[in-house]
């Protein structure tokens, strides 16, 4: 009688693709991570443990000072467009507040003088309305 190849392959297979038993713990490492791999392994016991955490708390800017300016065309020729001009806000000084409370305040420079500029209001103060209190330690409302 011949014999299926199922009776001929299964009895070399199977017992090969079968897991292995319940692997034991020969050394008692204490709870410790133990990293092995090679017949001359060894044991690393982790004696120290750090961690480190930090936050940063972004300030706010509570009050600028600006120039109100309005900037006129300047054609390539040098003419001055009176009719066509922007008005824009320069920033002179800003002031915010950290998360500790505490002040600090940023002075720009003033641009250079230009045909073309001109200031319609100097030092005006814009304050943030959302800004934290000083009494608030800089905490945000």
């Amino acid at each position: 009688m011949a014999e299926s190849f199922e009776s001929l392959v299964r009895p070399n297979v199977i017992p090969r693709i079968r897991p292995g038993g319940p692997h034991t713990v020969t050394d008692d490492v204490g709870g410790n991570a133990v990293i092995g791999g090679s017949s001359n392994a060894q044991v690393i016991k982790l004696t120290r443990s750090e961690q480190s955490s930090w936050s940063r708390s972004r300030p706010t800017e509570t009050e600028r000072v600006v120039d109100r300016q309005r900037i006129k065309q300047k054609n390539p020729d040098g003419t001055i467009n009176e009719e066509n001009y922007v008005d824009v806000d320069t920033a002179k000084e800003i002031t915010t507040r950290g998360g500790d409370g505490v002040d600090t305040t940023t002075y720009y420079l003033k641009p250079g003088e230009e045909p073309n500029i001109e200031t319609i209001e100097a030092n005006v103060t814009i304050k943030n309305p959302e800004a934290p209190s000083s009494e608030s330690g800089g905490a945000a409302p």
